[in-house]
């Protein structure tokens, strides 16, 4: 099926950069970072929540965060902030 030259691909979303680059290198987050993340998150890595974080984000690869990835963990809460960010670890608990 055609696509009509109105439809658009959806957009895909994007993360905060300010938030991204704090815990990224080279364009993705690798384990490091991601020990960084959890702990400023104030969440421990072996907590269920980092399961149900990982699922949010649809990660690809074990032990690495895209930008595209982040990006869905950042529109999921409607974060702004780093700060923003750590205030939504209660919400996602629910």
């Amino acid at each position: 099926m055609r696509k009509n030259a109105a439809q658009k691909e959806p957009e895909k979303p994007k993360a905060n950069s300010k938030i991204f680059e704090e815990f990224s290198k080279d364009d993705t987050i690798d384990q490091d970072g991601m020990v960084l993340l959890f702990g400023k998150l104030k969440v421990e890595v072996d907590d269920p929540l980092v399961g149900y974080i990982l699922y949010i984000m649809q990660c690809k690869q074990n032990g690495e965060i895209s930008r595209e990835e982040f990006a869905r963990l950042v529109a999921h809460t409607k974060a702004t902030s780093v700060a923003d960010l750590i205030s939504r670890v209660p919400q996602l608990r629910k």
